[in-house]
């Protein structure tokens, strides 16, 4: 985090100085954007998973619906 000078008016150019601590920052305080961009990862993996899932699901389906018509048959 920066601190602003008090007067932005002055004559000389303003020193930008660090806050004290702001490079030992845990990762729990990160930006609110990369938190974002870290649940969507995690959501698009979970998304395939799900797709995943019930596509062999639905194939499971069909090949027992399958075996039980050719049984019938």
């Amino acid at each position: 985090m920066l601190v602003l000078p008090d007067n932005l008016n002055a004559k000389e150019a303003p020193e930008w100085e660090e806050a004290p601590g702001s490079e030992d920052a845990p990762q729990e305080y990160q930006g609110r954007s990369a938190r974002i961009a870290e649940e969507s990862r995690q959501g698009s993996s979970l998304n395939f998973f799900n797709a995943f899932v019930a596509l062999g699901t639905t194939v499971s389906v069909i090949m027992l619906f399958l075996w039980l018509m050719n049984l019938i048959r």
